[in-house]
């Protein structure tokens, strides 16, 4: 729906994912500025040189690019990582034996010095409670959608107010739906 010229789906090949290019997040095979859309769900805490893969995605964004970026996040804490640790310590100290480290708060700022300006959503500040619920979603998992930028910042996530236009719609949508 967004008109898409190409849709590349890029992985390492370590497992049987129908891929279209087998690579690294960390030396991508895009031209720079050549990207406008990029999804990166939980990849990042499974690179060891995670800020390599970083400036990569800085650097293939084009100027009115977007990634989309999710990570394992503990806020209140500082990242935990070692990508040497054996597979049992990493099994206990990030969740997958595949894991080298568990974010903190610090993961925004990591960010920031591989140039990507963001902002951190959640589905319930994007569609609301109730569509939440309905969609069977992780009401406070968060999403940052990062963009490149010569001055990098972290925008403040929007706080709880009023419901916006589109949270307002989804109700309505979801009132006409679920009527029996």
């Amino acid at each position: 729906g967004l008109g898409a010229r190409q849709y590349v789906r890029l992985d390492l090949g370590a497992d049987n994912r129908l891929v279209d290019v087998l690579g690294s997040i960390t030396q991508l095979p895009h031209p720079a500025g050549s990207v406008d859309l990029l999804v990166c769900y939980h990849v990042l805490e499974h690179v060891p040189d995670d800020l390599a893969a970083m400036r990569e995605i800085a650097r293939v964004l084009s100027d009115d690019g977007v990634a989309l970026v999710q990570v394992p996040w503990r806020p209140g804490t500082v990242t935990d990582e070692d990508p040497d640790a054996p597979e049992d310590e990493r099994l206990r100290r990030f969740g997958q034996a595949d894991h080298v480290r568990y974010y903190g708060d610090d993961f925004e700022d990591r960010l920031v010095s591989c140039g990507l300006s963001l902002q951190r959503i959640t589905p319930r500040s994007l569609l609301g409670e109730h569509m939440v619920t309905w969609l069977h979603l992780v009401a406070d998992e968060p999403v940052w959608i990062l963009r490149r930028s010569d001055s990098p910042s972290v925008v403040a996530p929007v706080p709880d107010a009023e419901p916006s236009g589109l949270e307002l719609t989804l109700e309505a949508m979801l009132a006409e739906l679920t009527l029996v």
